[in-house]
């Protein structure tokens, strides 16, 4: 009987720490979301004062000086990440390029044809209507592109599939 009070206990901890590790990360991406629109923000608002500035400098007067801070970096803006309305990636595909993450999904597996879609919604934390649009309209033209570029084939009206060789076929057939 003793056995199975430690095996529960094992249990009801292991549960206790995954749904920690899951709470946690959820977290941690709020946080980055939270992030990022500040950084878009901060962006904004630098914009229009550097506008301003320009404006009174046109007329004679003194810019406004801002405090410079250091900037600590952030989720977006990673290498192949051009811009920053793009939705955060997801953690395991930072510091890719967009046609690194997708080889890497297609060649996953390289009997299954991929729509944009369904390959963007692997690699972004995607929260709205506009993500989503924004999203398929990058990732379908650089699925076009790849394809055109002999990175991977298009197998069907908007799907795309990794290209296989003929010796990498049959050493998946071996």
């Amino acid at each position: 009987m003793n056995s199975n009070n430690e095996n529960y206990d094992d249990k009801s901890f292991l549960l206790h720490l995954h749904m920690k590790a899951q709470q946690k990360a959820k977290e941690y991406a709020e946080l980055l979301r939270e992030r990022q629109r500040l950084d878009m923000r901060i962006e904004r608002t630098k914009g229009y004062l550097e506008q301003l500035n320009n404006f009174l400098k046109a007329e004679g007067q003194e810019p406004v000086m801002i405090k410079a801070m250091p900037h600590l970096g952030s989720p977006v803006g990673k290498p192949g990440n051009r811009s920053k309305a793009l939705p955060l990636r997801k953690a395991q595909w930072e510091g890719m390029t967009v046609n690194e993450i997708i080889a890497h999904i297609l060649h996953a597996s390289p009997d299954v044809s991929f729509h944009p879609k369904e390959v963007a919604a692997l690699i972004y934390e995607i929260d709205s209507e506009s993500d989503l649009k924004m999203v398929i309209h990058n990732m379908r033209s650089s699925m076009q592109r790849g394809a055109r570029d002999g990175l991977w084939e298009r197998t069907d009206r908007a799907k795309y599939k990794a290209k296989v060789t003929a010796q990498q076929g049959i050493m998946a057939n071996v």
